[in-house]
């Protein structure tokens, strides 16, 4: 794999962690409704008590900037992350942003990191974590071999290693999905049963508020991760990858090479960039 800049490996453990505590602060939200729902459904003015707190957890939670200010902090780190990566790699092996006539491809480089970095200076990145620097030796080095060497390179450890990860998130998604519905129709199921049996008078022990609960929280859970519509936009990017895998027929042809380079890093950033626009509008990013 290529070296990338220290700054990206800075962005990217700031993505990790912000959309680790955004997720943190949801399923935290949603385990004090469903604990609230469970203390309600118990007799008594404490059980009521402890019912009421818990409401008044979920509603600071709700109300609270950090959710929010996590959510961006992940959405602006990840982007700069992949815009990072995908310079690097255009870097390395000539693609059309940085292409080998450049005379001035290093400042363009750092001139643009630089861009980037000042747009999203409410990124707390801290101090560099290795001492690779901007321009790593490895990307410099890929730079001066030919165009063959280049292309056996990028296609084996990055079109082939995104159309892998693409493949593996749809089908990691699409599992969570038919695991969540079942978890949703059994609740949802169980709670019928429970209904007609107290209607009947089988038994006095009201579920269903426990059971509405817990189905609502999974449901909110469930839209929240929008596990369906990834599943399928990764699946699709996958196989637009695919194509790309064995695409390129200019041999030694610079200006082709540049151009496939061009087209594939389009390719990879697409559904990105689509998934950060319908959370928070486009990000203008390089």
């Amino acid at each position: 794999m290529l070296t990338f800049p220290a700054m990206y490996s800075s962005f990217d453990a700031v993505s990790e962690r912000s959309q680790d505590r955004f997720y943190n602060l949801r399923r935290g939200e949603l385990a004090c409704l469903v604990l609230a729902g469970v203390s309600a459904a118990f007799p008594g003015r404490w059980a009521g008590a402890f019912s009421v707190l818990l409401f008044l957890v979920a509603l600071f939670l709700r109300v609270s900037t950090a959710a929010g200010e996590a959510e961006k902090r992940w959405y602006q780190a990840r982007a700069a992350a992949e815009s990072i990566k995908s310079m690097s790699w255009q870097y390395a092996v000539g693609g059309e942003s940085f292409r080998l006539d450049m005379a001035d491809a290093d400042n363009l480089f750092r001139s643009r990191l630089y861009k980037l970095v000042s747009e999203l200076d409410a990124v707390d990145l801290g101090p560099p974590n290795d001492s690779s620097g901007v321009i790593t030796d490895e990307m410099r080095g890929w730079r001066t071999k030919p165009v063959m060497e280049r292309h056996d390179f990028y296609i084996e450890n990055r079109v082939r290693d995104q159309k892998g990860w693409y493949s593996r998130e749809a089908e990691k998604n699409r599992k969570k999905a038919s695991c969540w519905r079942a978890i949703i129709v059994s609740l949802e199921g169980v709670a019928v049963v429970l209904g007609l049996a107290r209607a009947l008078q089988v038994f006095e022990v009201d579920m269903l508020g426990i059971l509405a609960s817990a189905a609502a929280a999974c449901a909110a859970w469930f839209q929240m991760r929008n596990y369906v519509s990834l599943a399928t936009a990764y699946a699709l990017t996958a196989h637009e990858i695919d194509i790309l895998d064995g695409s390129f027929v200019g041999v030694n042809n610079e200006e082709a090479w540049s151009q496939f380079v061009h087209d594939s890093e389009a390719a990879f950033s697409r559904e990105h960039t689509m998934w950060l626009a319908r959370r928070q509008g486009p990000l203008p990013l390089a």
